[in-house]
């Protein structure tokens, strides 16, 4: 069904039934959509923190511009692993907000130790970054004469 043109706008479709899937996300050259730190601190604890790039859309918003439903778009799996063993897991849905931050610990970790964190959406996007685990830097003692 096509809504009649009553202004200067172009019609809308508004067909009901399944919008057009959301574009695949594709990071630029060789850039990620994941920033990954790994620091191993001086109890032998390992924290991954992670920033992920993605839209996280639930599809209740619609576009300002033509009314027509935003598609779902989130991501459904998020993986960690250390030195190729899973140690980490999540399922996700479309109640995460744009651009997670993730964020945990683990024990066994150690300095120059490779860690991956990959995630995969509900349209067959994904991407996985590593990073090696490094050093915490000790915190400075200042001395107040």
């Amino acid at each position: 069904m096509v809504a009649e043109n009553t202004s200067n706008k172009s019609n809308i479709d508004t067909t009901v039934g399944t919008p057009t899937p959301a574009p695949p996300i594709v990071p630029t050259a060789p850039t990620s959509t994941i920033r990954l730190k790994a620091k191993l601190n001086k109890d032998g604890i390992t924290e991954i923190k992670a920033l992920i790039t993605h839209p996280m859309e639930t599809g209740l918003r619609r576009d300002p511009a033509t009314g027509v439903p935003i598609p779902t778009h989130f991501i459904q799996e998020v993986t960690g692993e250390h030195q190729g063993k899973i140690i980490l897991t999540t399922l996700w849905n479309s109640g995460i907000s744009k651009d997670p931050y993730l964020s945990f610990k683990f024990k066994g970790g150690k300095v120059n130790d490779k860690v991956k964190l990959s995630w995969k959406d509900n349209f067959g996007n994904s991407d996985s970054v590593e990073a090696a685990i490094e050093a915490e830097e000790p915190e400075e003692k200042v001395l107040i004469q």
